[in-house]
């Protein structure tokens, strides 16, 4: 169906598209549109022509996404509430996470069905608005506000006939943009009330989100926003929150500490607390050159950089009830009491753990305060169980690939390329670039190859690259920082095609640099494969690399898949002696991966949450794992296909209710179940 919809004549408001014509003729028309055009559609449209969005395009962009999320567990029951309220109105109700992925829809009447399906506004497709321009996603996601998009107030034509209302999803404790609801149907069915529908359903999903919320997590955060008001200007006093699922931290936080340190911090700080509620501890900072407030008379550092202290003292309370439990914590570098103060004594921060049931304070959005950078947490920052209640818990889907050896018993001839030539590098001390589709195990080749010559791996995120004040030196450091027991070090730059060009240009210095100390310095890029026309971030970086490994994706090694399933699986459970079923292993065989080991990590990780114990059958295994069909399908058949199986999970098999909830009648579901091999 896609591309009918040129063709097909529906009520546009003309002047609106008379002054998108003319702004796809010459830019320069935006300013003249007055009142024509309102100022968030005009506003849209000069990003999109900037992110060279072609208007005339077609274009559609898969993406991995994990359906089950706490965002998506507590927009079902509201965006259902909305369907029963619609009726039979034809219209689809769509939710998306942060980035401008789909996550789900619910359709209301069988004409939305087909008219979404249409411009594949269906879960796991991207609507970002750089990618597909002005829309009720996108666009919401870059303003943050609730908006309206009729007809030719869209970027690309093949929308013109949609229109399209989206509203934002805040979490209501942290503030943070979670994603957009929105609503969508044909241009002859609109109204303007579709925004105030919109609005509504985002706020009752954001009161989802609330209950979802612990006493624990809205106590902590109201006690969060109360400290950081309460620190004295010019103090270098930094204060941070964790719980199990999301970290707070003050805008000294970040100054102070990297994500991974701060990630470490939060870590300690739980256990620390778990015996006595209460602590204090040094915290040894360490890693990259930040920014400091130096007094001239203090001594310069080496290296031409400017050292924060490497030592921070700490005062930790912790927040229980029941099984839920979380961390405040206050943070000060060695010797900077006499500028902000004695950091608060343990008694008094546990007078903060007294109200956990205060609804939160709004003192973080007040001007002249430090303001408070909120973010999910890697697993790694997550408390520990309490002792009693021991479970095994999955890392972190990146940490836990980094870690699986994904080699064994491997048939695939790409792999074991990779690794050869990784391994000639290594032994030459060469710069050497990775290059693979994101969640082909890029990190764990390097970790197993290095482990195999003798050497310890140091892995840097682009997170700690961008913010590290003088880059050649900490990567001098790394390499060349004397002898370790553990072997010599291979440094690993991660991500570095995500690096902003400040951080490329420290990069080609350190690479173009001679090595004068005599030992090789391993270093390894990895990046994914950049496509399309636009140049490589990583063209300056080339000339640098002495070989380009290139990492096969999954489907390239779909022979390996029972031998990698098993191994994540041992590493989600160490020494369970958890199995999957001959039936399960082929399905994941036959699976489509485009997420490649991580996807298939995710999958693993539902099917033993769903069954904590004995072996794995397919009926553990989540529905897009189920991915193979019968014959090749079009782009449109496989997304109703990947609908219907979704659904039946939903609905616990049950055909009747899920053909009810797609919009289709009881006989097309039995014959799409048979069409694609489901039955």
């Amino acid at each position: 169906m896609r591309g009918d919809n040129r063709d097909m004549t529906s009520p546009v408001n003309d002047d609106l598209a008379r002054a998108r014509s003319r702004f796809l003729r010459d830019r320069r028309a935006a300013a003249e549109f007055g009142r024509t055009v309102p100022l968030p559609i005009a506003g849209s449209w000069r990003r999109s022509a900037q992110a060279g969005v072609d208007a005339t395009g077609d274009d559609t962009r898969q993406v991995t996404i994990t359906s089950d999320t706490v965002l998506s567990r507590c927009a079902r029951d509201p965006m259902n509430q909305l369907v029963r309220s619609l009726g039979s109105l034809d219209v689809g109700i769509v939710l998306s996470d942060e980035h401008s992925h789909v996550l789900a829809r619910a359709d209301c009447g069988r004409a939305a069905t087909t008219l979404l399906n249409g411009i594949d506004l269906a879960p796991g497709f991207d609507f970002s608005e750089g990618f597909v321009g002005t829309n009720g996603v996108g666009t919401v996601i870059q303003t943050r506000m609730p908006i309206y998009v009729e007809g030719a107030a869209h970027f690309q034509e093949r929308f013109l006939r949609y229109v399209c209302a989206g509203a934002p999803i805040l979490h209501p404790i942290t503030k943070r943009l979670e994603g957009v609801l929105d609503l969508t149907c044909d241009v002859r069915d609109a109204s303007q009330m579709m925004q105030t529908v919109a609005v509504q359903t985002a706020h009752a999903i954001e009161q989802e989100l609330l209950r979802a919320a612990s006493p624990v997590e809205r106590g902590l955060f109201d006690a969060f926003e109360e400290a950081v008001r309460s620190i004295p200007s010019g103090s270098r006093a930094a204060v941070l929150a964790a719980t199990d699922l999301m970290t707070a931290h003050s805008d000294q936080a970040r100054t102070l500490l990297t994500a991974a340190q701060r990630t470490e911090l939060c870590a300690a700080a739980f256990r620390a607390t778990e015996a006595h509620g209460r602590a204090r501890f040094v915290f040894d900072v360490g890693g990259c050159d930040r920014p400091s407030q130096r007094s001239p008379a203090s001594p310069a550092p080496a290296v031409g950089t400017v050292r924060t202290s490497t030592t921070l003292r700490i005062s930790t309370v912790r927040f229980e009830r029941e099984a839920a439990h979380g961390v405040l914590i206050w943070a000060e570098p060695m010797g900077a009491a006499a500028n902000g103060g004695d950091l608060p004594d343990a008694q008094t921060s546990a007078e903060a753990g007294r109200h956990l049931s205060r609804p939160p304070t709004r003192a973080s959005q007040k001007n002249g305060q430090q303001t408070a950078g909120l973010t999910h947490t890697a697993a790694s920052s997550r408390a520990p169980r309490r002792r009693g209640l021991s479970q095994a818990r999955p890392t972190q889907t990146p940490a836990l690939v980094d870690d699986v050896s994904l080699s064994r018993g491997s048939r695939s001839n790409a792999w074991q390329l990779a690794r050869r030539e990784l391994g000639s590098s290594l032994r030459k001390g060469e710069a050497t670039l990775l290059l693979g589709e994101i969640g082909v195990g890029k990190v764990s080749l390097v970790n197993e190859v290095a482990h195999a010559h003798r050497l310890h791996v140091h892995v840097v995120s682009a997170e700690t690259i961008e913010h590290c004040t003088d880059l050649p030196a900490m990567l001098n450091a790394l390499t060349h920082g004397g002898q370790n027991p553990l072997g010599d070090p291979v440094i690993v730059l991660r991500n570095v095609h995500l690096l902003p060009a400040h951080s490329r240009t420290q990069l080609e210095r350190f690479l173009r640099a001679p090595r004068v100390h005599g030992d090789p310095g391993r270093i390894v890029l990895t990046a994914e494969r950049v496509t399309g026309d636009d140049p490589s971030p990583l063209s300056a970086l080339l000339p640098f690399i002495a070989r380009t490994v290139i990492v096969p994706a999954l489907r390239e090694r779909r022979g390996d898949i029972p031998s990698i399933a098993q191994s994540l699986l041992d590493a989600l459970q160490p020494g369970r002696g958890r199995r999957l079923s001959a039936t399960a292993l082929q399905t994941l065989a036959d699976g489509h991966w485009p997420g490649n080991i991580h996807q298939l990590s995710d999958a693993l990780r539902y099917a033993v949450e769903h069954r904590p114990a004995g072996l794995l059958t397919t009926d553990d295994l989540p529905p897009h794992a189920f991915s193979a069909a019968l014959r090749p399908l079009t782009e449109l058949a496989r997304q109703e296909r990947i609908a219907i199986i979704t659904m039946l999970y939903r609905t616990g098999g049950n055909r009747s209710a899920a053909a009810r909830e797609l919009g289709i009648s009881r006989a097309t579901i039995y014959r799409r179940l048979a069409e694609y091999g489901l039955s």
